[in-house]
């Protein structure tokens, strides 16, 4: 079996002590036609702040009247410890700093990058 199948869903402890949310943007072709945008020449970083985390269970996620929302599943990895100066090739140094993953699935569709 693989390794990054031996990983466990992240747990709210996960969460708590996250230091932030790094997010990749513009990294899925159709979704980008979708929306209408410039296709970059390679995917983009942002930030989100740790207050916009929703820990499992703690819902309900509300949508605020007229605002159109779909379905997309988004994977969020917690890194347990730091990646730092590996080497492309060096798969088992990045899957062993993995703590536990998340699917995420609303996305309010005019604010996705």
């Amino acid at each position: 079996m693989s390794m990054i199948f031996k990983r466990s869903m992240a747990t709210a402890a996960s969460f708590k002590k996250a230091g932030k949310v790094v997010c990749i943007g513009r990294n899925y072709a159709d979704h980008v036609k979708e929306l209408n945008n410039t296709r970059p020449k390679q995917p983009f970083f942002f930030l989100k702040p740790t207050s916009s985390i929703l820990l499992p269970g703690a819902g309900p996620v509300l949508r605020p009247k007229g605002v159109d929302m779909h379905f997309e599943v988004e994977l969020a990895l917690i890194l347990g410890k730091q990646v730092k100066d590996l080497k492309p090739d060096d798969y088992k140094g990045a899957l062993a700093a993995i703590e536990g993953a998340s699917p995420l699935y609303l996305t309010r569709s005019p604010l996705t990058g």
